[in-house]
């Protein structure tokens, strides 16, 4: 571990400043005003900690899934069985079913599960990914971690396309264009991968190397959006297709296995905005298609599922004065799931009022009250209220912020109708969360920006899926568990000569755990949910100058137990990889080329994520792209 070590004190110096002398050059960067959490104002003044990856940093991921991208910059631990099969975001001690996925805003989890595979989606589709903490189901229903909001934007009059070639028989390519004439908009952008997948890996048992088998994962994407603007009127429509057929690897004690995956979606979000006097209106439709397809023929199991959605918004924004903000927003949501897993079609139509504010109480104080009300068609009426404040210490460099909410979870299809275990008497996931946290923005003495957030979620009625009668899990409702710990994320933009450095970092320590008794001795109260790390750190350092760059991305995770009693089981090694790219950029009129070669775990880490299935050994990918831009966009 003397590698992570030192790459710690590296950014350790550069957060301290030691080299104040060449501070004085610090580049300026400009606040960021986001959407995922509904609020219109930058993150420095909301009541809940927000991270934003942008477009750049998204960049130096184009050959993996979003899933790397959230690892790499955020705190977010995700659960990967290995590249190409399930990938899902443990937020704050919980799983992917607490946390809630949106596209564009919208709700994307999987209605039959629950969960949004992230292996599924590539980084280089989004322009930029938002995680909030303060999101939960006050914000957009059914969910209590957190979100994470992935946005789709491209850029009129550019024009790209690119190659990627790695390891493992891995081929990607992808492009997108954009144009603009007159009031409209229009671009489209899409990849094609196909990834043998047979990657080395180190197998604990054997002691030796091996090279994964029947892992093909094959992904198809493309995304097509339609803008027109004028004054105050803007209309957008945006069509995303995904497609992917892949293998399932089994663990390493089973073997090569059988099965196979096929994954589809169609999203289509519509949406207008207009303004009547003093109100801004909005209106969104959003519909869906997912299909989700599982075959294992050594096991004669044939699952078969298409589930459809469609979703409804109505918002209206008004400014009651300069300092008080007032928004009311009216959703009406229905999904369906047909499958030959349950007895019959299943349905759910949710009908929901949210009213959020946004009151500056005074040129320091910021007080944000929300309240959400649901109606489920399947089990009853939700609340869900919270209230956040912000206090700016010194006016955009050191503020002050906390939130209370109370949130919820809704059983999936899954826990309520599978047949082997779904139980229709569940309730739902009940939390309090508790957040409050300081900032330190780089305007105060060039330090960098800085965030420490501590946070507690307290649920009850936790759905869990146990050992049942006979060889099949049952869903129940008896968990009381509770979360806390504290996060830290710091970045820093310098110029030292001619070198432009960045780097950022995020760290957390998450205590996770059941904290009452659900039966007489119950061993597992107080100890580490499993597959809960305690520590997570990413971090990242960049630097470049003309047209060399290059960057190291570091990723740390604890040790993690595999059973709720830890002692049962030594718990899976914690791991420390290491990420490194180097680019050249050579620019010709308006055309931009750029030539990348990406090395992940460059130290050989012999690591799992998820026990008995292991992670890639030492692998290369490279990358070219041509981007042509006319005139501005």
């Amino acid at each position: 571990m003397r590698f992570l070590s030192l790459f710690l004190g590296v950014l350790l110096w550069l957060s301290a400043n030691v080299v104040a002398q060449v501070v004085s050059d610090t580049l300026e960067m400009k606040e960021i005003t986001v959407t995922s959490t509904r609020y219109r104002i930058p993150i420095i003044k909301q009541p809940s900690q927000t991270i934003v990856i942008d477009s750049a940093k998204l960049a130096g991921t184009y050959g993996q899934s979003i899933g790397e991208a959230l690892s790499r910059y955020s705190s977010i631990f995700v659960r990967s069985n290995a590249p190409g099969a399930v990938s899902v975001a443990s937020f704050r001690g919980f799983g992917g079913e607490q946390t809630r996925v949106l596209w564009e805003g919208m709700p994307i989890n999987h209605s039959m599960l629950g969960v949004l595979d992230l292996s599924l989606m590539r980084s280089g589709s989004f322009s930029s990914v938002e995680i909030s903490s303060g999101s939960g189901s006050s914000t957009y229903g059914s969910g209590i971690s957190g979100s994470v909001s992935l946005s789709s934007t491209v850029k009129s009059r550019e024009f790209l396309l690119g190659q990627s070639l790695g390891s493992n028989s891995n081929y990607i390519t992808f492009g997108n264009a954009g144009f603009e004439k007159g009031n409209w908009l229009f671009g489209v952008n899409g990849s094609i991968q196909e990834n043998e997948n047979n990657y080395r890996y180190y197998d604990r048992n054997t002691e030796q190397e091996e090279n994964r088998r029947h892992a093909t994962f094959d992904n198809n994407q493309f995304q097509v959006q339609l803008g027109w603007k004028k004054e105050d009127k803007r209309f957008k429509s945006k069509l995303w297709f995904l497609k992917s057929d892949h293998e399932i690897p089994e663990n390493v004690f089973v073997g090569s296995g059988t099965s196979r995956q096929h994954d589809a979606a169609l999203r289509w979000l519509n949406s207008l905005n207009f303004r009547s006097g003093d109100v801004q209106h909005e209106v969104k439709t959003y519909l869906a298609q997912t299909e989700l397809d599982y075959f294992d023929p050594n096991r004669t199991i044939e699952s078969i599922s298409t589930g459809r959605e469609w979703n409804n918004e109505f918002s209206s924004t008004i400014s009651v004065s300069p300092d008080f903000l007032l928004s009311n927003i009216v959703s009406a949501y229905f999904t369906e799931v047909r499958t030959n897993n349950y007895e019959d079609t299943k349905y759910r139509r949710v009908l929901s009022q949210q009213f959020t504010a946004e009151i500056q109480a005074s040129s320091k104080l910021g007080v944000f009250p929300s309240f959400r009300l649901e109606h489920y068609s399947d089990f009853g009426t939700a609340i869900s209220p919270s209230f956040g404040v912000n206090y700016q210490i010194i006016n955009d460099e050191i503020y002050v912020h906390s939130l209370i909410s109370r949130n919820f979870r809704a059983p999936t299809f899954n826990d309520l109708y599978w047949p082997q275990g779904g139980n229709e008497n569940l309730n739902a996931e009940t939390a309090v969360l508790i957040e409050a946290g300081i900032g330190i923005t780089d305007s105060w003495n060039g330090i960098g920006d800085h965030h420490l957030a501590f946070f507690r979620t307290d649920i009850s009625n936790g759905i869990r899926w146990t050992p049942g009668s006979g060889a099949f899990f049952q869903a129940q409702n008896y968990l009381s568990l509770l979360s806390y710990g504290v996060e830290w994320k710091a970045s820093k933009s310098l110029k030292i000569g001619s070198f432009y450095l960045n780097y950022f970092q995020s760290t957390s320590y998450t205590r996770s755990m059941i904290d009452k008794a659900r039966f007489n001795d119950d061993a597992a109260v107080g100890n580490q949910l499993p597959n809960v790390p305690k520590w997570k750190y990413s971090g990242s350092i960049s630097a470049s100058k003309g047209k060399l760059s290059s960057s190291l991305h570091g990723n740390f995770v604890s040790e993690r137990y595999s059973t709720e009693q830890n002692s049962l089981r030594d718990p899976e090694p914690a791991y420390f990889v290491l990420d490194a790219s180097i680019n050249y950029s050579k620019t010709v009129q308006e055309t931009v080329v750029n030539l990348s070669l990406q090395v992940n775990n460059i130290l050989d880490e012999h690591y799992e994520v998820v026990r008995l299935y292991p992670q890639p050994l030492r692998n290369f990918l490279i990358t070219l792209t041509i981007k042509h831009r006319t005139g501005s966009s």
